[in-house]
């Protein structure tokens, strides 16, 4: 029996980094009879090679509204598309971060899927890392002023989301247990220190899962696949972000729309103010740039810490069957400088901002009124060459010419 190995995330925790080595290994997969497919299935704003992301989707009747107890009309054909690979392929990867929090409490969810698979002669296991909280947080947060998805200072946006966010790590495996059973769940821990492999990177790590290593073939082409914001960047897009328009639309992209990542072309204005971002010192542009800050108020990190401290140890304890009860080695907490921005400072990059986005702004206005100039003046040429064109076949016409 072929098994499916869905790996959910938890986000932050390098999932977009595994699904591009995933999708650039093919070949090395193959030969070890696994195979993380493309089902010609795109998303509004979704990466195609969350391949799993249709089962984060809930169905959407005619008047837009979701049932979350009912999957989206495509789910029977892409199963089905999984059963016929479980007759080619021992091992089948899916991979969607959403799933985390999507289905963290929707358990019939778990229990359809499984049952869905079985009858396809398919057995379920689920892959998941785990992020000490409060670097969780922070990153995550981080990613949601990025996506446009929040105005709220940090502080507004943990007390907002820490209630509603699975971060009761055992809870959740409680859940997934019962259903799924202990063994067929792969708890890994997003921490350098305990990456499993001679590269101890989050690619040997996840290879390890399969009894594989990098030295079995494999190639990394990326490494770092989605920096975190920081500085002076990270205010002023929050600041910005009421003004973007972007919706995540739980509906499908037909299968002809290939060819991207995404099928929402983004407003050049849009770019224009990213570019100006991106040009504004502060801002991370390879990891070796980027200087660690604190998002957290001092003696706040620990006590945010300290909420999941025994939720923690039980998980150590039963799940990974540590006796120390420790889960995260690197359990110290960093002192990191807190962010802080200086208003003048805040001022002065502002303007600077503006001033290069107008610039952009001109420089997209010329190279545009330089093709609308010469479309006119092909249209125009077009005018003139009909008349003469007609005139040409009459007089061959009455020539006989034509005959």
């Amino acid at each position: 029996m072929s098994t499916v190995y869905l790996h959910i995330g938890m986000p932050k925790t390098g999932t977009t980094a595994i699904q591009y080595f995933l999708t650039d290994n093919p070949v090395t997969l193959k030969k070890h009879g696994i195979c993380f497919p493309d089902f010609n299935f795109r998303f509004p704003s979704v990466g195609l090679r969350r391949n799993a992301h249709f089962l984060a989707c809930s169905h959407v009747d005619e008047n837009g509204k979701k049932d979350v107890s009912r999957p989206i009309e495509e789910y029977t054909p892409i199963m089905d598309q999984i059963g016929k690979l479980g007759k080619e392929y021992d091992k089948i990867i899916l991979s969607d971060e959403a799933l985390w929090r999507a289905r963290s409490r929707q358990p019939e969810f778990w229990k359809r899927l499984k049952r869905d698979l079985a009858e396809r002669n398919l057995e379920l296991r689920v892959i998941v890392y785990l992020r000490r909280q409060d670097t969780f947080m922070e990153s995550l947060y981080r990613q949601k002023v990025k996506e446009a998805a929040t105005q709220r200072d940090f502080h507004d946006y943990l007390n907002y989301i820490v209630d509603v966010y699975p971060l009761d790590y055992p809870a959740y495996m409680d859940m997934l247990s019962d259903i799924l059973g202990r063994e067929n769940l792969f708890i890994r821990v997003y921490e350098k220190s305990q990456y499993k492999g001679a590269e101890h990177n989050i690619f040997s790590d996840f290879l390890d899962i399969f009894g594989l290593t990098l030295q079995d073939g494999f190639e990394i082409r990326q490494r770092e696949q989605n920096i975190s914001l920081d500085g002076i960047r990270l205010d002023i897009q929050r600041i910005l972000n009421p003004l973007s328009k972007v919706s995540f639309v739980d509906k499908y992209i037909p299968p002809y729309e290939t060819a991207y990542e995404s099928t929402h072309e983004t407003p050049y204005e849009t770019q224009a103010l990213m570019k100006g971002l991106r040009e504004l010192q502060g801002f991370a542009v390879t990891q070796e740039d980027y200087t660690p800050t604190t998002l957290f108020d001092p003696q706040e990190q620990e006590a945010f810490l300290g909420r999941f401290a025994e939720s923690n140890r039980r998980l150590a304890i039963e799940y990974l069957g540590r006796k120390d009860g420790v889960l995260f080695y690197d359990s110290e907490i960093r002192q990191l400088p807190q962010y802080q921005q200086e208003p003048d400072d805040l001022l002065l990059n502002t303007i600077l901002f503006y001033g290069r986005t107008v610039q952009l702004l001109e420089q997209k206005n010329r190279q545009l009124k330089k093709e609308l100039e010469k479309m006119r003046k092909d249209m125009n040429d077009i005018r003139e060459s009909v008349p003469l064109y007609r005139l040409k076949r009459k007089i061959r016409h009455l020539s006989g010419k034509d005959k």
